[in-house]
């Protein structure tokens, strides 16, 4: 009988049936890690093992190196025992496993269990925190499985990108280290892959973790206010986040606006996040949003632009509405609160008229992930309601636009 056709892969038994003697095999654990040394079972059905007072005796036999069983001891006809030692540079893989019974008169009955027994091969679990930002360096821990990072010879971290780069390392024990992360000012947005290369004594390993460290991509998320009237000139602050803007003389950064008629001047770089400046519009100026650029350069000598789109609304002169959205007093008549919040929050505006609304959720790097409402609505006080449920932990950027106008603020769920 192939011994392949009574396998079954969900089962945690490996068998092995003896054809003279109408007898099956099985053992316990079936797999280990490096390094691991339990306790090893021996089970038998149709057998007739006699105990070890009989100077009977079983042993049990695993193909390859670095894994072997002691102290076998036959217990009763159908049970025995013994010790299952794995040597810490034992190969990955599966193992042929062997049980040999010796009775009293030295008759002996085999058992064979092809790839009865697994050697589990290294891999990564985890990398936190899995996000920094440009010019950052911070401890990561790395956690790993089967790994046996003390007793390698060498344990190295990589990136499979220069501008990620591995600092000092620490081994808390054989599958968690700790490991400086610095990432250069230039280095691009985006997912990068993680590599632990080492030695344990039985050749060189690494192990990876694909696209899972994530250097954080830079945004624009909000100007105040968000409008200006033709032929006005007033005063707004650019928030970013993660933009790296530098403060002090000679950086090099300009604001500007899409289509023509609106300038900004006066540009001021209050810190790594932040902008004022003066916005023009000409009393001719066409009215609709426009889309604002942040062009700077952020020390690593390669040239960013940032960008908000339809984050700034061109209104006519006679459009001053006290309470609609994108006016300078309706400006406070968007809320969110609480923000940051846990459990859930209210989002409140004020509609001067029936209008078109569309309420959407970015993510922090610009990727629309839901769209809220999308619908006509009266006007007067509106809200909506957005609980921990609807939305993961993060930050997120909030847009809601009514008819040609739109205004975003920062969403952030500790939950």
């Amino acid at each position: 009988m192939n011994l392949r056709n009574l396998l079954v892969p969900s089962l945690l038994l490996l068998i092995s049936y003896h054809a003279q003697s109408q007898s099956m095999v099985a053992i316990q654990p079936t797999s280990g890690k490096k390094g691991d040394a339990f306790a090893l079972s021996i089970s038998g059905t149709g057998t007739n093992w006699q105990t070890s007072t009989y100077y009977a005796y079983i042993n049990v036999l695993f193909s390859g190196t670095g894994v072997y069983a002691s102290n076998e001891y036959i217990i009763d006809p159908l049970n025995a025992s013994g010790d299952l030692t794995i040597d810490n540079n034992a190969p990955s893989g599966p193992r042929d496993v062997t049980v040999i019974y010796t009775d009293s008169l030295q008759n002996q009955s085999t058992w064979n269990l092809p790839g009865g027994f697994v050697v589990r091969a290294s891999r990564l679990l985890d990398v936190m925190p899995d996000s920094g930002l440009k010019a950052a360096t911070f401890p990561v821990t790395i956690t790993g499985e089967c790994t046996n990072w003390q007793y390698s010879n060498y344990v190295q971290v990589l990136f499979n990108s220069n501008d990620v780069q591995a600092g000092n390392l620490n081994l808390i024990d054989t599958s968690r280290l700790t490991v400086d992360v610095s990432i250069d000012n230039n280095a691009f947005s985006g997912l990068r892959d993680v590599y632990v290369r080492y030695d344990d004594g039985s050749g060189a390993r690494t192990d990876s973790l694909v696209k899972r460290l994530k250097v954080l991509r830079s945004v624009l998320h909000t100007i105040i206010p968000d409008s200006v009237t033709q032929g006005e000139s007033l005063s707004v602050d650019i928030d970013g986040m993660y933009t790296n803007w530098l403060t002090g003389p000679g950086t090099n950064i300009a604001v500007q606006v899409s289509g023509s008629g609106v300038s900004l001047t006066n540009v001021n770089i209050s810190n790594p996040n932040s902008i004022s400046a003066t916005v023009e519009a000409d009393s001719t100026a066409q009215t609709g949003v426009r889309t604002l650029y942040v062009q700077y350069d952020d020390g690593s000598g390669l040239v960013r632009v940032d960008t908000l789109t339809d984050g700034l609304y061109v209104k006519q002169m006679e459009d001053t509405g006290p309470n609609s959205i994108g006016s300078i007093e309706g400006s406070q008549a968007f809320r969110i609160y609480p923000n940051p919040f846990k459990d859930d929050c209210l989002l409140t505006y004020d509609l001067s008229g029936n209008s078109k609304v569309t309420i959407e959720l970015y993510n922090i790097l610009g990727e629309r992930i839901k769209t809220l409402i999308d619908t006509r609505q009266p006007s007067g006080p509106q809200q909506l309601r957005i609980n921990n449920g609807s939305v993961d932990q993060g930050i997120y950027l909030v847009r809601l636009q009514v008819n040609d106008r739109s205004y975003s603020k920062i969403l952030i769920n500790l939950d």
